[in-house]
């Protein structure tokens, strides 16, 4: 019976982790920027995520800090912006040049309260999505991803007049 039920967990995290559909996270971790229910279901469909794709470790940490925004609790919010930072670190570490953790990265960085002291990594991950978008198409940005980089920092960069000024021109 053991044996049994151990190759069921295993069959159902090798297929579980096949359902994970990285188009559908994106499209959930943009609306929930506005959208406690899309946090909760962006939280529900990767917060258990156990595997090593530094991409799905990004969006796991981008729930976490989507539950810290959300949260009513100052010690639970702070709990999951230390778990979004351990993740977020994670996912660069085992994909440094994914322009879409970095651009995850920062969004959460960018946004966090200062006197938390998260927002180390701001200006590193900054010049890596203005370098990609000058890039482009030709720097590892989908035209998806590229785009919402783009209108993200027209909005929310800490950037010189020089770098929004081409975040505002920037045609994709």
């Amino acid at each position: 019976m053991i044996l049994f039920f151990t190759f069921w967990s295993f069959f159902h995290s090798v297929f579980a982790a096949q359902e994970i559909n990285i188009p559908a996270l994106r499209q959930l971790f943009y609306e929930a920027r506005d959208s406690e229910k899309k946090a909760d279901l962006l939280f529900e469909k990767i917060g258990n995520y156990g595997g090593k794709e530094g991409i799905l470790i990004a969006y796991k940490a981008g729930a976490y800090a989507l539950k810290a925004k959300y949260g009513a609790n100052p010690l639970n919010k702070l709990k999951n912006v230390k778990k979004a930072q351990q993740y977020f670190s994670e996912a660069v570490q085992r994909d440094p040049q994914n322009l879409e953790i970095r651009f995850m990265r920062y969004a959460v960085e960018v946004q966090t309260p200062d006197f938390i002291g998260y927002s180390e990594h701001v200006n590193e991950d900054k010049n890596l999505l203005l370098n990609g978008l000058r890039k482009f198409p030709n720097s590892g940005f989908t035209l998806e991803t590229a785009t919402i980089a783009r209108d993200f920092m027209r909005q929310y960069c800490e950037c010189s007049e020089q770098e929004k000024q081409f975040v505002q021109q920037l045609r994709l």
